[in-house]
């Protein structure tokens, strides 16, 4: 890891050097190290909403598992992404002086891989259009060398709501912004099996055949399923959790991270904003309430379309299963799997 973060700190100071609207550092400066968070040393982290939580408190001079470091970099914090796992780096930078956050991430490689910068600036084009608020400003964008893009935006004055309730808290905010972006961006109906590949009759049937839903619902899903109603597809955000939800002091919702985002079935960030938050039958109505307009025959209803994406989510259970065989997220899946077919038993009520 320590060689990890000082690849990265090398790869800051170039940035800083090559992109104007970045401050640079005219001499090194001192910065802690704690895992995978580098936070500079004169920086006042306990009350500093840029430090991640599991760091705030520990990160000090002298600390058991913190290290002293010296670099030319004039950003305040850096952290290395959770999944920061293959040759080049993917990262987060903030600057505190400059207002300014950095994203960095590798060229996408392969058919199927994700462009994360591509995504988010084409999602400053399309949310701005329909919802300016609802995310933050773009300043800059580009590429280094043939195999890291950059993405600069403007820093926004929030918290994340971080936990469940939090964000159960916003849905409402959510939804309503969201649904501002697919008023703008259009929405179109396309069959359910051409929207999620024609797989996704064969992944539910490993969902029923691995006993992780009650026969009732796993035969009313599979009708659901042969029926291949149309869905909606719009602009989504693609990852709805609490952490890429924040809200300013004035009470205003803001999205981060749209590297996910990008043209798809609606249903899909409903099914998300339902999973994780701690007062599910408040979001379905509000997911119902928000999203529910607008979808007529041959299509589904908005709760069908979202049992759909329910069950999507759940049809990637079997190979997610055995690629996390042993890894100490597993539990945590698990669980979370146990959850969603909660959340589809509770869709499916509200199926005519």
């Amino acid at each position: 890891m320590p060689e990890r973060v000082d690849l990265a700190l090398r790869l800051l100071a170039r940035l800083e050097r090559r992109e104007q609207v970045l401050p640079a550092a005219r001499s090194p400066r001192e910065f802690l190290r704690q895992g995978r968070t580098v936070v500079a040393a004169d920086l006042e982290v306990g009350g500093s909403e840029l430090v991640p939580p599991s760091v705030r408190d520990t990160l000090r001079a002298g600390a058991e598992g913190v290290d002293l470091l010296s670099a030319p970099v004039a950003a305040d914090v850096l952290a290395l992404a959770k999944f920061d796992l293959g040759d080049q780096l993917k990262l987060r930078a903030h600057y505190v002086g400059g207002g300014l956050t950095m994203a960095v991430a590798p060229m996408p490689r392969g058919r199927n891989a994700t462009d994360g910068i591509g995504n988010a600036v084409r999602a400053h084009e399309v949310v701005s259009a329909g919802a300016p608020g609802l995310r933050p400003r773009l300043v800059a964008h580009g590429r280094h060398g043939r195999s890291l893009r950059y993405l600069v935006e403007e820093w926004v004055d929030a918290a994340p709501v971080l936990t469940s309730g939090g964000l159960a808290d916003a849905v409402a905010e959510v939804v309503a912004g969201l649904a501002a972006v697919h008023r703008v961006h259009g929405l179109e109906l396309v069959p359910a099996g051409r929207s999620w590949g024609s797989g996704l009759a064969g992944r539910w049937e490993a969902v029923r055949a691995a006993g992780l839903v009650p026969a009732a619902t796993g035969r009313q899903v599979a009708a659901l399923v042969a029926r291949d109603p149309q869905v909606r597809v719009s602009w989504t955000h693609g990852d709805l959790v609490a952490s890429n939800v924040l809200r300013t002091p004035d009470g205003q919702v803001v999205l981060v991270d749209w590297e996910h985002s990008g043209v798809g079935v609606v249903g899909q960030d409903a099914a998300k904003l339902h999973l994780f938050s701690a007062r599910p039958e408040e979001t379905l109505d509000a997911v119902l309430d928000g999203w529910g307009h607008g979808v007529g025959a041959p299509a589904c209803t908005a709760a069908e379309e979202l049992a759909l994406a329910h069950a999507y989510l759940l049809g990637r259970y079997p190979a997610r299963r055995a690629a996390l065989e042993g890894h100490p997220r597993a539990r945590v899946y698990e669980r979370q799997v146990r959850r969603q077919v909660e959340r589809l038993e509770q869709v499916l009520a509200r199926c005519g």
